[in-house]
């Protein structure tokens, strides 16, 4: 049996390098079963590195936080982009479950701003709504 020391992502790492070398990994002959026919091999192939960039947009996604030091206009891009590249892999976020996840990720000089928005009694507020609040504030 063949074994593979290869360090789990944790975000602080290179993406891209590890990538690879689980790429190079799910390649390997070792890992298939077989009498795998060359179609079966590369469903299996595709279903891992789906499972893997999954896995990937979701960890940026629950762990993304804006920070102080840079705009705001800037942060909020990045934020979309994340949600937009797990739509493009058909994952959906419900629009309330999108604004938790914007006000969780707003630094400490929000806090009264997401106690406002979280705790009011007007209602529901979309997502564009609090992107809109957020560039303005």
């Amino acid at each position: 049996m063949v074994r593979w020391e290869i360090e789990k992502f944790f975000g602080n790492n290179d993406f891209e390098l590890w990538k690879i070398k689980m790429q190079e990994i799910l390649n390997s002959e070792a890992l298939m079963p077989v009498g795998l026919t060359h179609v079966h091999k590369n469903e299996m192939l595709d279903k891992a590195r789906s499972v893997i960039i999954l896995l990937y947009l979701k960890q940026q996604l629950y762990s993304f936080r804006m920070v102080e030091n840079k705009f705001m206009v800037e942060q909020l891009t990045e934020f979309q982009k994340i949600i937009d590249d797990l739509g493009n892999i058909e994952v959906k976020i419900n629009d309330e479950d999108k604004v938790l996840l914007l006000l969780s990720s707003l630094s400490r000089s929000f806090k009264h701003f997401k106690d406002v928005l979280l705790y009011s009694k007007e209602g529901t507020v979309t997502f564009n709504e609090v992107q809109t609040m957020v560039k303005s504030k």
